[in-house]
């Protein structure tokens, strides 16, 4: 049986800050898969949310490594905005 994801404490201010930019976020439950998509003028990323400090579980990193796309971990709405080409948007 699939659970529901675990949510790490950053990802709500990450999600509100994206959100507040004019981003579109959607949150995933996968178990190993990725957090959050996002839409962000017509492209699309996906992101696995960690603590700072915090690494992919062995699970995640598999799944992050099957992925023929690209999906980022991000810890900070700085490192997002990095991934998304948009430093210094917020």
């Amino acid at each position: 049986m699939k659970r529901k994801a675990k949510r790490d404490l950053n990802e709500k201010e990450i999600v509100a800050a994206l959100r507040k930019m004019g981003a579109t976020v959607e949150f995933l439950d996968l178990t190993n898969g990725p957090d959050i998509l996002v839409g962000h003028h017509g492209k699309n990323y996906l992101f696995e949310v960690k603590q700072p400090g915090k690494e992919l579980r062995q699970e995640q990193l598999e799944w992050k490594i099957a992925w023929y796309g690209r999906c980022n971990t991000i810890h900070t709405i700085e490192e997002a905005l990095l991934f998304m080409g948009a430093s210094g948007a917020r």
